[in-house]
């Protein structure tokens, strides 16, 4: 169903791939460990099923070869990528050093995670399980919820009362580093730390989503260009109003904001979005609805009934894109336009969902679990996580999950699972960079 939009306004404003047995936790081979910072982790072994294989980075994949990026610097520096798209021509400073995934220039180690009730956003290092900085998130407490990672570092985190927020989470980009917060126990007053790089308020009553477009990359200056933000929302509790709001990256100026009327959104607005490869804005709400998309050059406007009541949403690097729901899995393939409901080896929701590139992780059930992208019939699962919501792979192939008290980080390569404690968040977002990254890439 194509919806146009009925006003636009321009800126005004500043593992197994096997069936089979199942994937179980092994309680006999836990242990703990102490980290600093954040508190203590605690690593579990898990007994994993035979016919797992593992690519590079440290997540499953089906059994067979795997393609990566290879890159070499060269006696003169010059830094080159195995595709052409990525060869550097002069290496300023940042270009001597390889990002994850083989992105030059890019560092992107952190987790974002939101608490909604204190009102802030903390990053959480992916290796060493210690949160490095926590942030106030607007002016008052905004109730915040979702974040997403631009492939630039930036990080964005949406109040629900309406705002954006953006931060960085290398210091060499942040305008005051001196001034930043150090962990949970250091939260500067809001407009006050010296990570924060923007800040936007919105027109809307209730804002949830909000996902990054990739911008484009300059070989020469070695740093990510002209990325967008896409944001969405209600106006005074209308759930048949939905304001789509493209911020510039940058500066936070809003580009233009797209209007669109026509929505059935059960009373509580949008809850969930994510951008393709193309830079496209997919968004959807909690429960049963409609799925949509903005065209990111011509803004157009299509949406298309959800098999599944959603809870989650995902996109694979053949841009299908996943809605995860309360009563099973959903894809929508994008160049016929159209839902199919795979067989899955387990039945029951889908809470949350990220892709890995090889595999679609979520919750279920109490357990972790993922299917296979090229055949959703085959996968596996961890048991004994218990409540999730939602779900991230970091750039080391770490499975990251939300659990209602602790974040668990899943190393499906050793087979073990780290618990980060005292950590409750709702976050269901690209809450790495590595969503966007892997289907840009």
């Amino acid at each position: 169903m194509s919806l146009s939009p009925v006003r636009r306004i321009p800126a005004l404003l500043g593992l197994s791939l096997a069936c089979g047995p199942v994937v179980g936790l092994d309680d006999a081979s836990s242990s703990a460990s102490s980290e600093t910072g954040a508190g203590a982790s605690t690593s579990s072994g898990v007994s994993v099923d035979s016919t797992v294989s593992t690519t590079s980075s440290g997540s499953t994949a089906s059994t067979g070869s795997t393609a990566s990026t290879t890159s070499t610097i060269d006696p003169d520096g010059v830094l080159d990528f195995d595709d052409d798209f990525f060869t550097v021509d002069a290496p300023p400073t940042k270009c001597g050093v390889i990002g994850p995934e083989g992105l030059p220039g890019a560092n992107l180690p952190y987790l974002w995670f939101t608490d909604s009730a204190a009102g802030t956003v903390s990053k959480l290092h992916t290796a060493t399980l210690v949160v490095e900085g926590t942030y106030a998130t607007g002016p008052v407490p905004g109730d915040p919820a979702e974040t997403s990672v631009s492939l630039s570092g930036r990080a964005a985190v949406a109040n629900r009362t309406s705002g954006v927020a953006v931060f960085h989470g290398d210091l060499d980009y942040c305008p005051n580093p001196a001034a930043t917060s150090t962990g949970p126990t250091d939260v500067l007053p809001f407009g006050e730390d010296g990570c924060l790089l923007w800040y936007t308020p919105l027109a809307l009553s209730y804002q949830q989503p909000l996902a990054w477009a990739p911008g484009f990359f300059d070989r020469v200056a070695c740093e990510w260009e002209d990325e967008l933000l896409w944001t969405a929302g209600v106006v005074d509790g209308d759930s048949d109003y939905v304001v789509v709001d493209v911020l510039d990256g940058e500066t936070g100026v809003i580009l233009d904001e797209i209007s669109i009327e026509g929505f059935d959104l059960i009373g509580v607005g949008t809850h969930l979005g994510v951008a393709d490869g193309e830079g496209n804005f997919w968004f959807a709400p909690i429960g049963p609805g409609m799925l949509t998309r903005v065209d990111a050059q011509t803004f157009d406007v299509e949406s298309w009934s959800m098999p599944v009541p959603s809870v989650g949403l995902a996109v694979d690097p053949l841009s299908t894109v996943w809605v995860c729901g309360e009563e099973g899995l959903a894809r929508f393939d994008t160049a016929t336009e159209s839902f199919s409901i795979p067989d899955l080896p387990y039945p029951g929701p889908a809470e949350g969902c990220a892709s890995d590139g090889e595999n679609l992780w979520f919750g279920g059930n109490d357990m972790l679990r993922f299917v296979s992208l090229a055949n959703p019939s085959m996968g596996g699962q961890i048991s004994k996580v218990g409540s999730l919501h939602g779900v991230a792979i970091d750039f080391d192939g770490y499975i990251w999950a939300a659990s209602d008290s602790s974040l668990l980080r899943l190393d499906a390569s050793l087979a073990t699972i780290d618990t980060v404690p005292g950590i409750a968040t709702i976050t269901m977002s690209d809450m790495t960079g590595y969503q966007l990254a892997h289907v840009t890439i």
